[in-house]
């Protein structure tokens, strides 16, 4: 499953399934930019296990909410490797919010990372993959978005919900100009981001009442690079459920 000649873009590439992501693409051949909201040295250690391989990646600074942002990170991504062949929008913000605790400041803050930085990557890659007439839109939804989240991100789960709406009708208006559009969506990922939000017992605990347990970033990673390749040429605008059993359609 070669992804030479490929560049990717992964948005939030540091940690957890982003950097999972953009080892499994590294390691197939393509160059892949990695995204970081703060500071290049958070990707220190995944841009180690890229060069280590023998792949090569790059880290760029930006917070995806912010649409000017997201356009000096593709600019940069061009001048460094070419316009994005693969997008891959999964930065993202969890934090457990209650409805009656949540303040408009908190639920605007996870739909502009979540959603709004989703919406904005997309826009700003259409344009180069009409122009090559190929591309790969791939978005990092969550079973919250799905069946909700009965922790109570009640922001979080409209944000990943929103995620599905946006790749569907991008699935329909790209498909003309050889762009695919598919989401992923995991359920309970063992990641930085869940052990920062959750004490250890309430995560054994999700993954006690999951089939197969608790998930690795790995295991997102690979339909990932499943809807990337050759051999997801042909999916457009489906879900992807990595989420051992836990929500069945």
């Amino acid at each position: 499953m070669s992804l030479e000649n490929e560049i990717a873009l992964v948005t939030g590439g540091a940690t957890g399934i982003g950097r999972a992501t953009a080892v499994a693409l590294a390691r197939r051949g393509a160059r892949v930019a990695i995204n970081v909201r703060d500071d290049v040295a958070e990707a220190t250690d995944v841009l180690d296990e890229i060069r280590a391989l023998g792949g090569v990646a790059t880290a760029i600074v930006a917070d995806v909410s912010d649409s000017n942002a997201v356009d000096t990170l593709f600019a940069e991504a061009e001048r460094q490797y070419g316009a994005p062949t693969i997008l891959v929008s999964n930065a993202g913000a969890l934090r457990p919010f209650q409805i009656l605790e949540t303040s408009d400041e908190d639920w605007r803050m996870m739909l502009a990372t979540n959603l709004d930085g989703a919406f904005y990557c997309a826009r700003r890659a259409v344009p180069a993959m009409r122009a090559r007439k190929a591309g790969r839109l791939i978005f990092i939804g969550s079973i919250a978005g799905q069946q909700g989240s009965m922790a109570g991100h009640v922001a979080y789960a409209a944000s990943k919900g929103g995620i599905g709406g946006l790749a569907k009708t991008l699935a329909i208006t790209e498909a003309p100009h050889g762009i695919t559009s598919n989401v992923v969506a995991p359920g309970v990922i063992l990641t930085p981001l869940l052990q920062a939000n959750h004490a250890a017992g309430a995560i054994d605990g999700f993954g006690a009442g999951i089939p197969l347990g608790l998930g690795k970033p790995e295991d997102v990673a690979g339909a990932v690079v499943y809807l990337a390749g050759p051999e997801g040429r042909y999916a457009n605008g489906a879900t992807i459920d990595v989420n051992g059993g836990q929500y069945r359609r």
